[in-house]
């Protein structure tokens, strides 16, 4: 490291392993989390790495040194998994109504039943916002059915519920002709299915929608909060951080297997399809590469900017996304959209899908 100041083999020392563990998350693609868990934490990361290599490119640009090269490297190996973290060229256009369906997908968080004083004003903007952008098709996670719930605009439904009515629902104006439900071969975290609907487009094609969540990560927030207290001890922090790692890496087992089942099943299906679903698992996962892998990211075809999903990152200006609207490469996506409106604790999601 010749020519290099003292303060400057500092940052090239720290430079060098950020650059690795930059690369080595671009494996978190296809590594399995229900075999090593650990491989998803790497890929929640990338947004973090790539952003500590961009500062280091720009400070070697600054300094005039050769070392730029090193990061650029690593940001230019991991180039096409950018693109799923930010997008410059939305494809925005007048839609034809006849030749289109436009699609919502929204976790609605029971629509806030009950969690707080004055909930029912947020369920009824949850509901203003449904009807208004007044999608064909709409896709609800943490559906919940209870008295007095918003009403859609719908005429058909397709729900899976548990015995406390909570659960998924696609709501569609096109009739459904065939419905069912896929449970997934491991237990754990609210949902043991994802569902599905087979509709009539225009009295003559028919396409398959489906609706899914997939494990959530779980945290338990009195763990999160104690550890804010001031008064804990070093012994009793290491214990929480044990706890709080040990549901992450678990979810990640869970997600594994669950974004296994729901790609064998996209595979085997012979129709034209639609997902929606909270993954709860960013761009940069096996989850998202498993099932994304036969069929188009709307968002990396007609987004633009970043499309944080939860409200929580949005304000924090983290660039994650969990929430997806992924479709058979038949259709052309445009007009995608992130409705930044904080009733639930996910943003809605809208984009018209053309088709021939």
């Amino acid at each position: 490291m010749k020519g290099l100041s003292f303060f400057q083999k500092i940052m090239y020392a720290l430079n060098v392993p950020i650059g690795f563990v930059l690369l080595f998350s671009y494996l978190a693609n296809f590594i399995n989390p229900t075999f090593i868990p650990f491989a998803g934490l790497l890929g929640l990361g990338y947004p973090i790495w790539l952003g500590l290599n961009l500062f280091f490119i720009l400070f070697w640009l600054v300094s005039l040194k050769r070392q730029i090269f090193f990061s650029i490297t690593c940001v230019l190996i991991g180039f096409p998994q950018l693109s799923h973290l930010f997008q410059t060229n939305g494809q925005y256009k007048e839609i034809d109504s006849q030749k289109s369906v436009k699609v919502m997908t929204y976790n609605v968080r029971t629509f806030n039943y009950r969690l707080w004083d004055g909930w029912e004003e947020n369920a009824k903007s949850i509901g203003y916002t449904i009807n208004t952008e007044d999608p064909d098709i709409l896709c609800l996670q943490e559906y919940y059915d209870y008295k007095g719930m918003p009403r859609f605009n719908y005429r058909y439904k397709h729900s899976k519920l548990n015995s406390s009515n909570f659960g998924l629902a696609i709501f569609s104006k096109y009739k459904i002709i065939n419905r069912g439900s896929v449970e997934f071969n491991v237990d754990g975290g609210g949902y043991k299915a994802f569902i599905y609907a087979d509709l009539l487009i225009n009295k003559k094609d028919t396409i398959r929608v489906i609706n899914a969540h997939l494990k959530s990560i779980g945290l338990d927030k009195a763990n999160l909060s104690h550890l804010k207290d001031s008064d804990i001890s070093q012994a009793e922090i290491e214990e929480q951080k044990k706890k709080l790692i040990r549901p992450l890496l678990d979810a990640y087992k869970i997600r594994g297997s669950q974004a296994k089942t729901l790609s064998d099943f996209i595979k085997e299906t012979d129709l034209p399809i639609i997902f929606c679903g909270d993954l709860n698992d960013p761009p940069g996962s096996y989850t998202y590469h498993t099932i994304s892998s036969e069929l188009i990211d709307t968002f990396v075809k007609s987004g633009s900017g970043f499309s944080t999903s939860v409200p929580m990152f949005n304000k924090y200006h983290l660039p994650l996304r969990i929430d997806y609207i992924m479709c058979d490469e038949k259709f052309t996506p445009f007009n995608y959209n992130v409705i930044r409106k904080d009733h639930s604790d996910h943003f809605p999601i809208t984009v018209d899908l053309e088709f021939p």
